[in-house]
């Protein structure tokens, strides 16, 4: 009975652009593969471009990791600055370095040989939430929780690591969570803010010249029904041309040119929308939440905004998920959370 009640909580969700469409039921599914443990949890997973390495990012013992893709065992953890929170962690496009968020610190090590090359501080007496490069690597996106709402954005230039632009965000207070970049490193989008009574937006900043381009609204509080604005997550699609972005009450599309809305997916019940990830070919979004007691993910079309598919990922266990990410051919979904493994679950 428990498994069922839950399982109708996970099928609670409307989405607007087919109100009237029944989302498939979900169902119940184990991991396929589990990683040998590595740490005593994780807060976030991203793999290289080669698709040879996993890096993440600790939640508990302050450690970050690179993981070998193939045995799915951790090659060398990097760092060990206990106290500190850390939530964000890079690769560069060529592998040949990760950068990583430690407190208000952004460390940077050679991959190859494990060095640490760089540290300096990047948001200060603030917390690192997102870090990303450029296709290109020229450049580094960091964000931040800074009291200054215009510098809780950074873009660095990574020859020197010298702060090439601010980008402001003035959305509730202290947060932005989240930055995607472009696939042509032209543009990147953050969004964060909280769940104070105001507007929240999703911006959209010209890398090269740090000026703000574009708006996405997000949450109008005048118009919303569900009065939580805070932006958990935004992402660029593989091609470019569509945003995704998640709060913990709605997932919304937008056209990543005009800006305009193409859908969007409100939670009900007891739901919390966490995380959302495009798959590599940008057919599809995974869009990570919590319902009741049980984690869940959606597999979002995303040219419809329909929900195809939805699973609890069940490890037989308590546990709790915060992250996913598609594994570089598509086929998994890598979960990670407060256990020392990385779950691979099947998605279609």
């Amino acid at each position: 009975m428990k498994r069922i009640i839950q399982s109708l909580i996970c099928l609670a969700v409307l989405g607007t652009v087919a109100a009237d469409a029944q989302a498939p039921a979900p169902e119940v599914r184990k991991p396929v593969k589990t990683s040998k443990p590595g740490a005593v949890g994780t807060a976030l997973v991203v793999f290289s471009n080669d698709g040879k390495y996993i890096a993440t990012a600790p939640d508990g013992d302050g450690v970050f990791r690179l993981w070998d893709a193939k045995t799915l065992s951790v090659k060398k953890a990097l760092g060990d600055v206990k106290n500190v929170l850390k939530y964000a962690i890079a690769f560069s496009p060529d592998i040949s370095l990760v950068a990583a968020g430690v407190g208000d610190e952004i460390h940077v090590w050679e991959t190859a040989t494990y060095t640490l090359v760089k540290k300096f501080t990047a948001h200060k007496n603030a917390r690192i939430q997102s870090l990303g490069f450029t296709p290109d690597g020229r450049f580094l996106v960091s964000t931040g929780s800074d009291t200054d709402p215009g510098k809780r954005g950074c873009i660095w230039s990574t020859d020197t690591w010298s702060l090439k632009h601010n980008l402001g965000y003035d959305y509730g207070h202290l947060w932005l969570r989240s930055a995607s970049i472009s696939p042509d490193g032209r543009f990147v989008v953050v969004g964060g803010g909280s769940d104070a009574s105001k507007d929240h937006h999703a911006l959209v900043y010209d890398i090269r010249s740090g000026q703000k381009v574009r708006e996405l609204a997000v949450f109008i509080k005048a118009n919303d029904k569900f009065q939580d604005g805070m932006i958990n997550n935004v992402a660029y699609s593989p091609s470019g041309d569509q945003i995704a972005v998640i709060t913990q009450s709605r997932i919304l599309g937008f056209d990543a040119e005009s800006g305009e809305q193409q859908f969007r997916i409100n939670k009900s019940f007891h739901i919390s929308f966490q995380y959302l990830r495009y798959s590599p070919d940008g057919k599809y979004c995974a869009a990570l939440h919590k319902a009741g007691r049980d984690y869940c993910v959606h597999i979002i079309d995303a040219r419809s905004g329909s929900i195809v598919r939805t699973f609890v990922a069940s490890a037989g266990d308590k546990r709790y998920y915060y992250n996913l990410a598609f594994t570089n051919d598509g086929k998994l979904l890598a979960l990670v959370g407060t256990k020392a493994t990385i779950d691979f679950y099947e998605w279609r």
